[in-house]
């Protein structure tokens, strides 16, 4: 999970207004797992013009409005859990 918004208006080549004298926006990017085939980007769907919900989604990016990041990330630990209780560690390594 990407958090850092400097980061990401950088590496998205966004910028908002989220923040008082910042070109920043509120906002987290879910890189993809093995339950996500695609980056996720978690923002304020209010905030992003049409033009670039279409440039972004170009992208092969997911854009989920900001208050789904709790349940995108409920649903992920419990895949992340599943995924480890089904893994077996009973094998041990041998050097």
């Amino acid at each position: 999970m990407w958090q850092e918004e400097e980061s990401l208006a950088g590496l998205l080549n966004l910028r908002g207004n989220d923040i008082p004298y910042n070109p920043v926006f509120f906002s987290h990017l879910a890189l993809p797992t093995s339950s996500s085939s695609k980056p996720t980007l978690f923002i304020d769907l209010n905030q992003v013009p049409q033009r670039v919900y279409e440039n972004l989604s170009k992208l092969n990016l997911l854009i989920e409005p900001y208050d789904a990041l709790p349940q995108f990330c409920s649903e992920l630990k419990s895949k992340l859990s599943a995924d480890v209780r089904s893994h077996d560690y009973s094998q041990s390594l041998e050097v």
